[in-house]
């Protein structure tokens, strides 16, 4: 099947923390055949998204190295220490002159699926205006994919509480995209929820 080329649209997946309470770097688990990162990185290209960025903070030149065979822009955070907010201002701040809108990816939530992104995307196209939050069983999941016109009013917002509270100033601007699969739910923040992933993984 022909894959649509989305040159306009910008992935940004967030992966520069510590990963202080899974006790390990969670980009580079081992998920299946491949790096965590990389799962999260494919599954972009496999739908099209023509420019990826990946944010880094801690062991940034490892991951960097990592991700060199995978044609993305790798965009150091010198603030990872501070929140993650401070590392999707860095994404944004790289966002090529053209793009039209971008997704926001943590790099701990690896088991979205192609179709979730293309509904997103399918939604997109006709209200590129709005943002685009994935809901499985009537709660929000990632990625959300944001009007790149947004930008600034990201970069400028000073509330506490991060995106999640930008959010909460823009209730008319956001449209839910339900969807079939649970995956935009579930992270990976302990090392029973790594286990419980990668159980997941083997059964798709």
């Amino acid at each position: 099947m022909h894959t649509p080329a989305y040159d306009s649209i910008t992935t940004i997946i967030l992966a520069a923390g510590r990963s202080s309470r899974m006790g390990r770097f969670k980009p580079l688990l081992p998920f299946g055949d491949a790096p965590v990162v990389e799962r999260v990185v494919h599954l972009h290209r496999a739908v099209g998204v023509g420019d990826v960025c990946v944010v880094t903070g801690h062991r940034s030149e490892e991951l960097s190295a990592a991700l060199t065979p995978y044609r993305v822009r790798c965009v150091f955070n010198p603030d990872y220490h501070a929140d993650m907010y401070a590392s999707l201002l860095a994404g944004i701040r790289s966002l090529p002159g053209d793009c039209r809108g971008f997704f926001v990816h943590l790099v701990d939530i690896p088991l979205v699926r192609p179709a979730t992104l293309r509904a997103l995307l399918a939604q997109f196209s006709r209200h590129p205006d709005r943002i685009q939050h994935p809901t499985f069983a009537d709660q929000t999941g990632h990625p959300p994919l944001i009007p790149a016109s947004l930008a600034p009013a990201l970069l400028d917002w000073t509330g506490d509480g991060g995106l999640k509270a930008f959010w909460s100033i823009l209730p008319d601007a956001i449209s839910e995209v339900p969807v079939v699969a649970e995956g935009i739910l579930l992270d990976i923040d302990t090392q029973d929820d790594y286990a419980d992933l990668l159980r997941r993984a083997q059964r798709q």
